[in-house]
């Protein structure tokens, strides 16, 4: 839980480049999950953000 900022952010580029699909739940706030969200299109992914419910929301990325 909440491990997915760590991974995201410290991933080398090339896993970008190799990933053509990221599904994933992240947690706190819409707020963060949109930081998450320009992240990945800045890395070249369409991305659709879902708020779940309390605290919890999914993103869905493909790439461009």
């Amino acid at each position: 839980e909440g491990a997915e900022y760590e991974i995201l952010y410290g991933a080398v580029p090339n896993v970008f480049d190799s990933t053509r699909q990221i599904s994933m739940e992240f947690h706190h706030s819409l707020q963060e999950g949109k930081m998450l969200s320009n992240y990945l299109e800045s890395r070249g992914y369409d991305v659709k953000l879902r708020w779940a419910y309390a605290h919890i929301g999914m993103i869905y990325a493909k790439k461009k």
